[in-house]
C-alpha cells in the first residue's frame, strides 16, 4: 500500500522535484518507498507539493551530493539525509 505524504516541509527537493528525499528521521529508510511521491522520487505527482515549503536544492547539488557521497562510500538514503542537513546548517535554513 502507497501512502501520500503532504508534510513538505521535511522533504529536500533537487530541481523543482526532480528527485525528492524525505529527512524526517523517524522514517527508516526502507520505508520510503511506501510514501508518495517520494517512494517513486518525484514530487510532479504530489498534489500538496510546493515547491516554497521544502528544502530546495538545485540539480548541480545532486550531483555534488552523488559525488561526495560516493566518494566518502555512503551513497545510500541515510548518506543523503546528512547532506540535507549539513548543507542546510551551511547555507543558514530554518
Amino acid at each position: 500500500m502507497k501512502y501520500e505524504c503532504t508534510d513538505c516541509v521535511n522533504c529536500a527537493s533537487f530541481d523543482f522535484g526532480f528527485r525528492v528525499y524525505c529527512l524526517y528521521p523517524l522514517i527508516a529508510p526502507e520505508s520510503i518507498e511506501k510514501y508518495l511521491p517520494v517512494g517513486n522520487l518525484d514530487a510532479i505527482w504530489c498534489s500538496g507539493f510546493d515547491e516554497g515549503e521544502p528544502l530546495y536544492f538545485s540539480m548541480e547539488d545532486i550531483t555534488s551530493c552523488e559525488n561526495d557521497l560516493e566518494k566518502a562510500g555512503k551513497l545510500d538514503y541515510n548518506g543523503i539525509r546528512e547532506w540535507c542537513a549539513e548543507k542546510k546548517r551551511e547555507r543558514g535554513d530554518k
